[in-house]
């Protein structure tokens, strides 16, 4: 990262945390820390890596809270909520036996597995799956079918941008109700600042989104089963926890059982996308993850 990139990174994270004690008044100098949570593959995120970026995080201001003498305040996202569901009744017994977490957000899929009988210490690893590739894939199919929504991603930087955040909560609603098709209706008025209007719109049935993205279902699953084979041979899994706000995804739950062969329910809180926060706290320190 040039000087440059890390000032900006540096302002970034200070706003970021400004705003977050606006909104926190009940949060003063003295009555808090903060845990950041990263993704869990190890690879993409080195451990120098996420010192340096601890480093900007406190030449920003912020007070991270300090893990041990070597890892200030980041934690791999899987094992914040893993930590989190360690400490569900519910789920405290399968530790022994084999614990799967699946924490599927918007730009990756962590997992994590430990067993007190089979592994030293948890097996965290990351794939670049995450649901973001959903709206990607859904408004590259809406601007085949509406001409004056490719000009607009063609014409207005923001716009594709805009797009997907409207999809993505016609993809919430699809997938957190009974529905049985999505709608996806688009404000071009506001999205292009006035460049374009009218409000295309479309209705995608269950089998046509399924269609849509085999291929993003396909790497799900290929990151799967390259997890298992990776680091679970002969290890048995008595629990799977999926989190993370895309764990709604209904096909999430189908590519796991067939990949980990797993037969029983799934555990998962009311609201799984507040589980990494939750995780962080957990550890024993009032935190704020982002």
């Amino acid at each position: 990262m040039s000087p440059q990139e890390r000032e900006i990174m540096r302002i970034y994270m200070g706003e970021v945390y400004k705003q977050i004690r606006r909104q926190r008044p009940e949060l003063t100098d003295t009555n808090h820390l903060v845990y950041i949570a990263c993704p869990s593959n190890p690879q993409k995120w080195k451990n120098e890596e996420l010192i340096a970026y601890a480093d900007i995080a406190l030449d920003a201001g912020i007070p991270l809270a300090k893990i041990d003498d070597q890892n200030v305040g980041i934690i791999r996202e899987s094992r914040a909520a893993f930590i989190k569901a360690r400490s569900n009744p519910k789920s405290k017994a399968s530790v022994k036996e084999g614990i799967l977490l699946i924490d599927f957000g918007s730009s990756t899929v962590d997992l994590t597995y430990y067993s007190s009988k089979f592994t030293d210490k948890p097996i965290d690893d990351g794939y670049d799956c995450g649901a973001s590739n959903v709206e990607c894939c859904i408004a590259n199919d809406f601007a085949t079918r509406h001409q004056d929504v490719a000009r607009s991603i063609d014409d207005v930087n923001t716009a594709k941008t805009a797009i997907e955040l409207t999809i993505r909560d016609c993809k919430e609603n699809f997938y957190s109700g009974d529905s049985e098709d999505m709608e996806v209706t688009l404000n071009l008025i506001k999205i292009t600042n006035g460049l374009y209007t009218g409000t295309p719109w479309y209705f995608y049935t269950e089998e046509e989104i399924k269609t849509l993205l085999s291929n993003y279902t396909e790497s799900i699953r290929n990151s799967f089963v390259d997890y298992r084979d990776k680091y679970l041979t002969d290890k048995p899994i008595e629990l799977i926890f999926m989190t993370g706000g895309a764990s709604r995804m209904k096909f999430v739950e189908d590519i796991a059982r067939e990949v980990f062969s797993y037969k029983k329910d799934f555990y998962k809180e009311i609201n799984p996308s507040l589980t990494i926060s939750n995780g962080c706290v957990s550890s024993n320190c009032a935190a704020i993850s982002h």
